[in-house]
């Protein structure tokens, strides 16, 4: 594996376009990170026919939480050291809560 940086964050879910909104995106600065097709996208369904999958908002929005994630459990080893937590315990719970759809 490449020490290959990732695309900086906040990535975000929104409808892809492209396809109407049957398709969910996880978007960075206006570039699609990742999609999750809808389960019938062989039939070129829009948003409102669209299939989905019982987990793809659930995985959409721990895949957007990825960079956050990553910043806080990176500031959780760094304070680990120093015994120092607190801000690290505060930055792993806003991404938890990210990765779990929770817009606050």
């Amino acid at each position: 594996m490449t020490n290959q940086a990732h695309t900086p964050g906040p990535w975000r879910v929104e409808p892809l376009q492209w396809d109407h909104g049957a398709s969910i995106a996880i978007v960075a600065n206006g570039q699609i990170v990742a999609t999750i097709s809808p389960e019938n996208e062989d039939e070129e369904p829009d948003a409102q026919t669209a299939k989905r999958g019982p987990q793809d908002e659930a995985n959409a929005c721990l895949i957007a939480a990825a960079p956050a994630l990553f910043n806080a459990a990176s500031l959780v080893i760094d304070r680990w050291s120093r015994g120092d937590l607190a801000e690290a315990v505060r930055m792993l719970d806003v991404a938890v809560a990210q990765a779990k759809g929770d817009n606050t």
